[in-house]
């Protein structure tokens, strides 16, 4: 019963360490050093989005229109969807 006992704890003692391992909670160094949570890296590789050829078709978007896509898109099942790319109410 002595060794069941301390089986267990031995079991539960490594699935924490392996746990803690896998999530980073072993690294005391980052702790130390307050520099949780980590900050957000400086991306040199980030692209800049142009939507300037989208301008056009935004600034004819009424707020009824808007209302009518975003009715159908609230209560439409995908053959809704598909039969409104078919009729041309969306595009």
């Amino acid at each position: 019963m002595k060794t069941r006992k301390i089986l267990i704890i031995l079991a539960v003692s490594l699935t924490a360490v392996l746990a803690l391992t896998a999530c980073g909670g072993g690294n005391q160094s980052q702790q130390e050093a307050g520099t949780f949570p980590i900050p957000e890296p400086d991306y040199n590789a980030k692209l800049s989005r142009d939507f300037t050829p989208f301008e056009e078709a935004m600034s004819t978007l009424t707020d009824e229109r808007r209302g009518e896509i975003e009715a159908l898109m609230n209560t439409a099942t995908i053959p809704d969807i598909q039969n409104a790319f078919d009729a041309g109410f969306i595009t």
